[in-house]
């Protein structure tokens, strides 16, 4: 199956929805906490993130993967080092695209985004969510 195939695959597809609703999730709870509990906006970035990240990691395992198996320590922490991981490589690709390509940094930025997400994709299907992954 090519690279292609497996992008467009229902995994990736509910990847994506759980991206999108992870994300609504995160600044919804940094805009509760910063506007309206009047908490510090760094602060209220961490926790948003930190809700985002525990919904996202709920969703892709039950829904986008479809594995049944209880959670372990094992898979969250494998979960949060995907997310690291790509999150580092994304921030390296953007600073070399901007300070060295010369590229406009809301551009770069994009690009970073679409590296992440194929990163995180990756990551989760082929090392945290194998199991269930391997059968897809």
């Amino acid at each position: 199956m090519s690279l292609l195939t497996k992008l467009t695959s229902k995994h990736f597809r509910r990847f994506v929805v759980t991206g999108i609703l992870s994300t609504i999730l995160n600044y919804g709870v940094f805009y509760g906490l910063y506007r309206g509990l009047e908490w510090g906006y760094l602060i209220a970035a961490a926790m948003g993130y930190i809700v985002g990240l525990i919904f996202g990691y709920f969703l892709n395992k039950f829904w986008t993967f479809e594995v049944k198996t209880v959670p372990h320590f094992r898979e969250i922490m494998g979960y949060v080092m995907v997310y690291l991981i790509s999150l580092v490589v994304s921030l390296l690709f953007l600073h070399v695209a901007v300070e060295y390509g010369d590229l406009d940094p809301r551009l770069a930025n994009v690009l970073a985004i679409v590296i992440s997400t194929i990163l995180n994709f990756v990551g989760l299907k082929w090392f945290v969510f194998k199991a269930k992954a391997d059968h897809a």
